[in-house]
C-alpha cells in the first residue's frame, strides 16, 4: 500500500493525505493515467467518496485538463470493482465507459458527469467530496444532482450529502440517479458603460468604464490598420476596478479607430463599437521643412522657427498605413535621415516637444 501511495504522489503531484485517498481508488483500477506526469502544479481535480460507514466505502477521482478528452482513452482507468465489494462508486466518460479515475477536459467548460452509485443493501448512505485541487470555486460551483429526489447540493458549501437506498436491487438507479455538475456560478451582469477617447499632449488617451468586471474580465484595446484588420495595442486583466485607461503614444496623422475586446469568465469574446479620434489636425507652433522631396536616400528635416537651438524633440515617421517606422529623440532643430531602405511611397513625420505637444509635421515622398 505504501508503494502505491508513493506512486500516486509522484504521478499526480499531490500531498500525502490526497495520496491516501488515491490508494483507496487504486484498489479497483486497471492502470494509472499515462498522460498524468510529475509536474510542479497538480492538475485540477476532486475526490468523491460513497460510504455506508468508515469501513464500507468506495472512492473515485476526477481530474481536468484542456489537453485531455472527455471520451475513454489511456488517461482513464477502467473500474474493475475489486473483490466482493459492498458498495460501488464510479464515474462515466462521455462515451459511457465506467471508470474509477476519469480524465476530463477543462472544468472551465461546464460539464455534467454521470455517476455509478450502487449498494448491495438498503440503508442510509453518504456521498461526499473529500478534497479538490486547483478549481476556482469563486467562479465555479461543484454540484451533486440527485435525479431521484429532484434535489441538488453545492458540495463546497455542504460537502456531505446523505440519502437512502430503499431498493438496492433496482439496477435502473445505479447509473441514472446521481450527476456531478461543475458549472459557472451566476454572476452579476457585466456591462461596458462607456468607451471614449481624446487627444492629449502625449498622444490619444482611450478610457473605458466597466460594470461588474470582477477580476475575471480580460480587456484588449485594438486599433484599425490599413488592411481593415485590428492590431492589439494593450491588454489588461480586470482587478475589480471600474475605470481603465491607456494612452496611444504613436497615433497616426488623421483618423485613429479603436475598439475594445472583452473576454468574460466563459471565454466569450465581445467587442465595443469602434470610436474614431482625429489626430494631428491642429496647427503646429512651428514650420517643418523637408528637402529634397521626393528623395531616394537622404532627407533634411528642419524646424524653421524654434524657441532654442538645443531643444529636445521626438521624431516619429509613419507610412501610409499608420505603421511607425522611426521613433527617435533629437536635440537640435535639424535632422538628416537615411531613407534608402524605406519602401517607395508617402510618409508622414511629426516632431513633438518633451511634453508631447506637436511642434511640427509634414510629409515626404520616397522615390526609387
Amino acid at each position: 500500500m505504501k508503494k502505491l501511495m508513493i506512486l500516486f504522489t509522484l504521478i499526480i503531484g499531490i500531498n500525502v493525505a490526497q495520496a491516501q485517498t488515491l490508494t483507496n481508488i487504486g484498489r479497483h483500477t486497471d492502470a494509472v493515467p499515462t498522460s498524468i506526469v510529475p509536474t510542479a502544479t497538480a492538475p485540477a481535480g476532486l475526490h468523491l467518496k460513497f460510504a455506508f460507514d468508515s469501513v464500507v466505502n468506495d472512492e473515485i477521482g476526477i481530474y481536468y485538463s484542456s489537453s485531455w478528452s472527455d471520451n475513454y482513452d489511456s488517461n482513464d482507468s477502467f473500474d474493475l470493482d475489486g473483490l466482493d465489494p459492498q458498495v460501488y462508486l464510479s464515474s462515466f466518460t462521455a462515451d459511457g465507459v465506467r471508470v474509477s479515475i476519469n480524465a476530463w477536459s477543462s472544468y472551465t467548460t461546464p460539464s455534467r458527469i454521470k455517476l455509478y452509485v450502487r449498494a448491495n443493501n438498503n440503508g442510509t448512505y453518504t456521498l461526499s467530496i473529500e478534497d479538490f485541487t486547483n478549481i476556482d470555486t469563486s467562479l465555479y460551483a461543484i454540484n451533486l444532482i440527485d435525479n431521484q429526489q429532484k434535489d441538488s447540493v453545492n458540495l463546497i458549501k455542504a460537502p456531505i450529502y446523505t440519502f437512502n437506498i430503499t431498493n438496492a436491487a433496482d439496477t435502473t438507479q445505479w447509473d441514472d440517479r446521481f450527476v456531478l455538475a461543475v458549472e459557472t456560478k451566476p454572476l452579476p451582469p457585466y456591462q461596458l458603460a462607456n468607451f471614449a477617447g481624446q487627444k492629449v499632449p502625449s498622444g490619444v488617451q482611450v478610457d473605458w468604464k466597466a460594470i461588474n468586471a470582477g477580476n475575471y474580465t480580460g480587456f484588449t484595446l485594438q486599433k484599425l490598420n490599413a488592411a481593415s484588420g485590428y492590431d492589439s495595442l494593450y491588454t489588461i486583466q480586470s482587478d475589480s476596478a471600474t475605470n481603465y485607461s491607456y494612452v496611444d503614444q504613436h497615433p497616426m496623422i488623421g483618423n485613429n479607430i479603436y475598439r475594445l475586446q472583452q473576454n468574460g469568465v466563459t471565454g466569450l469574446l465581445t467587442y465595443s463599437a469602434p470610436i474614431t479620434i482625429g489626430y494631428g489636425t491642429v496647427t503646429p507652433t512651428t514650420s517643418l521643412n523637408i528637402y529634397p522631396n521626393p528623395s531616394k536616400n537622404l532627407i533634411n528635416i528642419k524646424l524653421t522657427t524654434a524657441s532654442t537651438a538645443d531643444a529636445i524633440y521626438t521624431a516619429d515617421i509613419y507610412d501610409m498605413s499608420g505603421l511607425l517606422v522611426l521613433h527617435q529623440s533629437i536635440n537640435s532643430n535639424a535632422l538628416i535621415q537615411d531613407i534608402s531602405n524605406y519602401k517607395q511611397g508617402v510618409y508622414f513625420i511629426q516632431l513633438k516637444d518633451t511634453n508631447g505637444a506637436l511642434v511640427g509635421q509634414s510629409k515626404f515622398m520616397k522615390s526609387n
